[in-house]
């Protein structure tokens, strides 16, 4: 570690033109980065076990910083913002999807636990030895600044890191997405009719299913990039219920609950079918709310237990119906909701929303036989 530290190193540092710290990550791993209260070094995270959704090293480095004076117990940061090149070359290792800058507070550093290095200590790198030195090194040379690297030993608290970026809790990608689950009224009410003026939604079913398979349809356009890419951003399931409860999916995709984004774009049907992935059904006797919300929360407990999905944002329920609900399950039904709003990952429980479609007054369901 460098030596030569005084009572006044913050106020020596900053009159050399180090003002603040900084780190690059990509965000998918600040969830991580919080939960784990800062940043901490590759070899401390290998052993506790923890997971990097996206680490800025490889097998390489992490050798190299073992042999390289036990750089693997630090944590590696800049001395001054890195520059659009240094995030360009960065982002050009294919390793990070969106990369962000974090700024870390000089009080992170802790005397005799903290290193210097004027350059790439992998590529004839400077070891500053003497915090004086680096006093010396940069009046000679003020571009040293710019290429100058910070080690600290033990990591870096939470407290001292800033310019976490807002949408952090909110953000959905391909390392944290996040599921959708729609929950279909599929009983004999649902055949009413609707008060829109429009000859293509002559039942509620229908209506239902045209919007759903519209809803996944935009889901999946915001998976799909400039070149073609298909990102798993979503896990979507469509459960529909009558007397029972099953997948509402059509054809081979009722084998299964849930589908990404891939599975959804191999199976649509002939083109311009309104129908996409869910057929409008809508004669059973009874519409058992109750049964498909267990449904729900049992793979929704299965989903939020899955270690990949620990720091994604929480599952929605949208659940359709035409709100008629029997009196003899009512409070098995609100039991059923609470349960599945119990559930939840690191950022938030899962959120139920419910949609209600009106019926023409004095409608009747159509025959069930049609």
């Amino acid at each position: 570690m460098t030596e030569g530290w005084n009572d006044d190193y913050l106020e020596q540092l900053k009159s050399l033109g180090v003002s603040c710290l900084y780190h690059v990550t990509d965000k998918d791993n600040l969830r991580s980065i919080l939960k784990e209260r800062g940043l901490s070094s590759w070899k401390k995270l290998s052993d506790d076990g923890i997971t990097v959704p996206r680490p800025g090293g490889n097998a390489v480095t992490h050798r190299l910083d073992a042999r390289h004076m036990g750089r693997d117990n630090c944590v590696h940061l800049f001395a001054t913002k890195p520059s659009d090149d240094i995030i360009r070359s960065m982002e050009d290792s294919k390793r990070f999807s969106d990369l962000c800058v974090l700024s870390v507070s000089l009080k992170a550093i802790r005397p005799k636990k903290t290193s210097f290095w004027i350059g790439d200590p992998y590529s004839g790198g400077e070891y500053i030895k003497n915090l004086g030195d680096l006093a010396i090194r940069i009046e000679k040379d003020p571009s040293c600044l710019t290429r100058l690297c910070v080690d600290i030993d033990e990591g870096v608290h939470v407290n001292y890191i800033g310019d976490i970026p807002k949408d952090i809790w909110t953000r959905i990608s391909e390392v944290h997405p996040t599921a959708i689950v729609f929950v279909i009224d599929q009983s004999c009410s649902m055949a009413r009719g609707t008060d829109l003026d429009n000859v293509d939604y002559d039942y509620i079913s229908h209506l239902v299913a045209q919007g759903v398979n519209m809803q996944i349809s935009s889901f999946l356009e915001k998976c799909i990039s400039d070149d073609g890419t298909v990102s798993h951003l979503y896990d979507i399931a469509v459960i529909g219920y009558g007397n029972t409860v099953t997948p509402a999916w059509n054809g081979t995709l009722s084998e299964n609950a849930f589908h990404c984004p891939m599975e959804l774009l191999s199976h649509v049907k002939a083109p311009g079918d309104r129908f996409k992935w869910v057929d409008p059904k809508d004669n059973d006797t009874r519409g058992r709310c109750d049964l498909a919300f267990n449904y729900v929360y049992n793979i929704l407990k299965e989903w939020t237990s899955k270690e990949e999905n620990r720091f994604s944002y929480p599952p929605t329920v949208i659940h359709i119906s035409d709100g008629d609900v029997k009196r003899d399950y009512q409070e098995d039904l609100l039991l059923s909701a609470d349960k599945i709003k119990s559930l939840r990952t690191e950022i938030g429980n899962v959120i139920i929303w419910n949609i209600g479609y009106l019926p023409v007054r004095d409608s009747v369901p159509k025959n069930v036989s049609e």
